[in-house]
């Protein structure tokens, strides 16, 4: 955010000093939507780097130190709104996503970019490789993603399920997806040899896909464990579940997206009641202790000046209430400045839900003496 209109740029935190650089020199980025993503893509080997940025997707050759050697264009078909950039295993193969109906291929050092062949189908997004192929999120009308929709072709195609966020393993052996036929939306496993594993869990892995690159799971490098960012009656718990034994390690409260595990560092986006977003980062070289939790940035310094309200952003307290669908979870927001006065501020619907995120909204009328 700026004072004149947001910007979008591109950051890189070279670990473990933390030190922030901004190498990228092409035009500007596209933004993702809220704590998703959808616009940048590291290659497996480092070497290479996709970005949808303003003019159209661009690619980069990275140099040993982070740095940006050349970057340009790639040769897609002009006309269209591009999303969702993928890299094979092997870092040769980007996969892009064409208004968000279709996927191209292009495969570095080609003049021109090939359709992948997914079926018929009215919207695609996040595309990811699997058994030497591309698979991806994908419905069409009238279905929304979230009442039917399918990780096509081939991996789960059952009518009537909300999917989501297919992501294949780094060692190739498996691919996990969000689904919701238990009725709660988890992490399922399929791997190459036909087994099943659910992680099963009474919260749910994410809310609704409404935009490219929701991120509230990820692989750790090794292909053993798997962070999640599970909702808590609104409230956000970051996890990491060992696969064959579902042992869970809790790291900590608020709510997380755009996770993303390298090395022993699990990175994600974060806020909370209390909390405007952030970037933090956990190190996780130890699977079953309670890594300890690192903030890099924080998206605007300005909530932490004099006068930023700071002592009236509260915790809400969670109340459940009986209605025809079963318990429905309702926050109650206390202002600190108590007038009798009460906000009913209603939202959601059979899909999704508020969570306890920072909103500027609340933390004005409740300064003002409203609870909420």
């Amino acid at each position: 955010p700026a004072d004149a209109a947001a910007t979008t740029s591109l950051v890189r935190w070279d670990l473990p000093a933390g030190t922030e650089a901004s190498p990228w020199r092409g035009p500007e980025p596209l933004p993702g939507r809220g704590l998703s993503g959808g616009s940048c893509a590291w290659s497996p080997d480092g070497a290479h780097l996709a970005v949808v940025t303003v003019e159209g997707p661009w690619w980069a050759r990275v140099s040993a130190d982070g740095s940006i050697a050349d970057a340009g264009p790639v040769p897609v078909p002009v006309g269209h709104a591009w999303s969702s950039p993928t890299w094979s295993a092997d870092s040769r193969l980007l996969a892009l996503v064409a208004d968000r109906a279709s996927v191209r291929l292009w495969r570095l050092g080609d003049a021109a970019t090939a359709e992948a062949m997914l079926g018929s189908h009215d919207f695609v997004w996040d595309p990811t490789w699997w058994q030497g192929g591309v698979v991806a999120h994908a419905w069409s009308r009238p279905e929304m993603p979230w009442t039917s929709a399918s990780i096509a072709p081939g991996v789960h195609e059952t009518p009537g399920c909300h999917v989501q966020q297919p992501r294949t393993s780094p060692d190739g052996t498996a691919i996990g997806h969000l689904v919701d036929d238990s009725g709660v939306l988890n992490l399922r496993i399929r791997r190459a040899t036909g087994e099943i594993i659910d992680i099963v869990d009474d919260c749910e892995a994410a809310g609704p896909t409404r935009g490219p690159g929701q991120r509230t799971w990820c692989w750790s490098p090794d292909s053993r464990r798997v962070a999640i960012a599970r909702n808590v009656d609104g409230f956000g718990v970051l996890s990491v579940v060992d696969v064959e034994s579902g042992r869970r390690t809790d790291l900590g409260r608020g709510v997380h997206g755009a996770l993303s595990w390298q090395g022993d560092v699990l990175a994600a986006l974060r806020t909370g009641a209390r909390t405007p977003a952030q970037l933090v980062i956990h190190d996780v070289s130890d699977p079953f202790v309670d890594a300890p939790r690192r903030v890099l940035a924080v998206a605007d310094l300005r909530f932490d000046a004099p006068g930023a309200h700071r002592d009236e952003m509260t915790e809400p307290e969670t109340i459940r209430v009986e209605g025809p669908g079963g318990m429905v979870p309702v926050r109650l927001y206390r202002s600190r400045r108590p007038s009798g006065r009460l906000l009913c501020w209603v939202h959601g619907g059979p899909t999704d839900q508020w969570q306890v995120t920072h909103m500027a909204r609340l933390v004005f009328w409740l300064s003002r003496g409203f609870d909420i």
